[in-house]
Parts: structure tokens; sequence; C-alpha cells
């Protein structure tokens, strides 16, 4: 079948969305084909010949959207490692005019299954369909200065699109309007506003399709959740994974489920030495010595000893 995906990036991060699709091409059921959409903003042909390169890896159909930024240059930054190509989005169901469904997947992301049964999703009554921000349980409850306290609050870096809905309902225009209007009062940018422009027709979806880096930390965000089983299930088989922290795989191999990147990552570059070292170290050497933080002790393991240390409070 044929896969609609959407990205957005600009020349800095042009190898993480090869990354991306390389990914999704590698994972890919024998039937499925794609279109892909990439929203950019002075992408030069070289940059472009490379990833329509990719094709080595599976065939592939690609349009190149070449976006006026001056359209968002007033908006704020979602954060301090989030750019404003994250606002792009907001015009995709103009742009695809001949299309009812698209698959929008940030750059911090590699794909590990076929995404077509996320594709055949049902949106007939929905804007979206998205899966739960990590954090956001926690924000609700535990931070006073979290202001969306109702309903269900996705996080917006995979997203599954009624562009349909979105024409009908004028939801790109909405979302220009919102983020005009309140950009002082937006925490997380587009995401804040996504979720407020939408509020009550999107669709939850599984975790495995958004399985946030956080899911691998034993942070409040997760070990408060009522869905904290469901969480650790989709993080032990997890059909995408999103590094959504500040610190990415590409800049720090130690993070949760960096190898995973590093390997897509490898099979685009033919950089196997790095991927073996990094191997090395990640499943042998830490696997023989580590030193972790639990609860108020510090655990030392090395081989099947261990020493609990407890930690001095300041």
């Amino acid at each position: 079948m044929k896969i609609n995906v959407c990205l957005a990036t600009d020349e800095n991060y042009l190898n993480y969305m090869a990354t991306t699709i390389v990914s999704i091409l590698s994972n890919a059921g024998k039937e499925d084909t794609f279109s892909f959409y990439i929203l950019c903003n002075d992408i030069s042909d070289k940059s472009k010949d490379y990833i329509r390169a990719l094709k080595k890896f599976k065939d592939f159909d690609i349009n190149f959207i070449d976006m006026n930024i001056s359209d968002f240059e007033s908006f704020p930054a979602g954060g301090p490692h989030i750019s404003n190509t994250t606002y792009y989005r907001y015009k995709i169901a103009d742009i695809c005019k001949d299309i009812d469904k698209i698959i929008y997947l940030d750059c911090d992301i590699i794909v590990k299954t076929s995404l077509k049964e996320l594709f055949e999703e049902d949106l007939s009554e929905y804007y979206l369909g998205g899966v739960e921000d990590i954090g956001y349980y926690y924000w609700k409850n535990y931070n006073p200065d979290f202001i969306y306290k109702e309903g269900f609050y996705i996080n917006a870096g995979m997203l599954l699109i009624n562009l349909n809905a979105w024409r009908d309902n004028n939801i790109g225009e909405k979302l220009m309007d919102f983020t005009t209007k309140h950009h002082d009062e937006l925490a997380i940018g587009d995401q804040d506003v996504i979720n407020q422009v939408c509020f009550g027709k999107i669709k939850p979806l599984s975790y495995k399709w958004n399985v946030q880096d956080s899911f691998y930390r034993e942070k409040p965000e997760r070990e408060f959740n009522p869905n904290c089983n469901e969480i650790i299930k989709a993080a032990e088989n997890p059909a995408v994974i999103h590094y959504t922290n500040k610190s990415k795989p590409w800049n720090n191999t130690n993070m949760p489920k960096a190898l995973d990147w590093l390997y897509f990552d490898c099979t685009r570059t033919g950089g196997w030495d790095k991927y073996i070292k990094e191997y090395f170290y990640h499943v042998i050497v830490q696997n023989i010595f580590s030193i972790k933080n639990v609860g108020d002790s510090k655990v030392i393991s090395v081989l099947w000893f261990k020493i609990k240390l407890k930690r001095k409070r300041k």
C-alpha cells in the first residue's frame, strides 16, 4: 500500500532526517510503498540528490516543498533544540491537497517496524492521532504552573493526520492564528498549539508508536503514570523511538537506545567501525562495570558483584 510520510528539515538536520528515512525503508513491509513530503527551506540541490539516493534501500516517491520561512519567524521556538521548522506542518493539509491522510515524523526519530498498521488507523471521527506525552500526567498533577490540566495531551513528534478533516475545518489557519495570539503562553511551542486547537478530536494511539526516550528512565513522569505498565511494555518492543531530550544519539551515545539510532546511521554511511566500537562499549563494558543511582543509594556493579553505598544528602 502507498504510505504518505511528511518530515520537516533544514540543512542542519538533513543527515538526521536521512537516518529516519533509512529506518523507515529498512523496516518496510514487502508491499509497502512510500511518498515522502519534505517541508524545507534553503535545501541545496546536492542535498536533495543525496536524499533521493536513499532509494538504493527501497524505491520511493519524494516531493520537496520549499516553505516561506517568513510566515513563521515571529513564532517562539519550541525549546533550545527545536527550530521554527517544526511549524511548517501547520500548512500540510493545504500543501498535500490530493491526499487524505499522512504520517508526520520529527527528524529525531527512528522506525523499527512497518508503518502500515499505523497508517491504516481509522481517523474518520478525528483530526489526528497521537501518543500521550510521557510527562503530561506528572505535569498536570504535580506542576502548578502547567496550564493544560484537562484532557488528552500528545507528544507532537509523531502525528497521524486526517488531512480531509484539517481542510474541512480550517485547522491549518486555526493553528497559525492561535500561535500568533498566544505565543507568549506557549511552553512547548507548536505542541501546545496542536493540543489546544485539536482538543477533543485527537485519537489516542498505542504507546509503541511514539516511544519517547524518557520511557527508559526511572523518572516520576513514568513511575507516577497510571499507564506505567503499558509504557514499560511499549519500551520493550517499540515501533517508533523518539529521542525527545536535548541530548541526541548523534552527540551522546550514552543515552537510552542510542545504539538503535547508530545502527541506521551506520547503515546509511557504511561507518560500521564506529558502530562496532560503540556496541562493544555499551553491551560489553557497561555490563561488566556500571554505576547507578537507585533511590538514595549509589550501586556499583562489577560482573555479578554489587556494592551499595548510601549517598550523602546535601
